[in-house]
């Protein structure tokens, strides 16, 4: 699809990295840098530790290497302490967050339990679009930065209108190819598949 001159570039300001420090975690950091820079957005890296938990080495260094990581892009790097779910909902206001990117593969902290009814919680709460990395990722950082085909699936309904203005911008700001996908499950025996669904399904 060419989207070429389509008005429905976006504008992202802010940029939340949700992450638990962990190597899987990190997995996500590629693409949060691409964007920031893209969009010229501040990026926030949020780490949620359980209330009272003890600072150790590795945490610190972790932290350390972060705000390292993103020395080239404006950026504040918060650590908070509760559940995880509330306070990146709460930050995402505070901070008027545009976008939010996790990482679903870590082995605990934020990434684990964003497999589960948290991570429902998150997609279902966030007042921003949510961008969530997943555990078969290519891990070289450099393919990250190459977003060449997109893919938007779409349910042909204005619900899923939304998500439409993110993946057209996106497929400019990359100058990548954009797929639209939308699965119809088979005809029952006599009956018609109307093609006015498909009529006003334009991007």
């Amino acid at each position: 699809m060419n989207v070429t001159g389509t008005k429905a570039r976006i504008a992202f300001k802010n940029i939340m990295f949700g992450t638990d420090l962990s190597y899987l975690a990190d997995a996500g950091m590629p693409y949060v840098l691409e964007m920031a820079k893209l969009y010229g957005a501040k990026v926030y890296a949020v780490h949620v530790r359980h209330r009272g938990a003890a600072w150790d080495r590795p945490e610190q260094s972790a932290v350390t290497s972060l705000q390292e990581r993103m020395k080239d892009v404006p950026h504040e790097v918060l650590v908070e302490e509760g559940d995880v779910q509330p306070t990146l909902l709460r930050l995402m206001v505070e901070k008027n967050i545009d976008l939010a990117v996790v990482s679903t593969h870590g082995r605990t902290g934020l990434g684990r339990v964003l497999l589960g009814s948290v991570a429902e919680g998150i997609f279902r709460g966030a007042p921003c679009p949510v961008l969530t990395v997943g555990p078969h990722l290519v891990r070289d950082p450099q393919w990250a930065l190459k977003i060449k085909e997109i893919l938007y699936a779409t349910d042909m309904t204005p619900a899923s209108d939304g998500a439409a203005k993110y993946a057209i911008s996106l497929a400019q700001e990359n100058q990548a190819r954009l797929t639209i996908l939308n699965v119809q499950p088979p005809p029952k025996t006599g009956e018609l598949i109307e093609s006015e669904h498909y009529a006003t399904a334009t991007i």
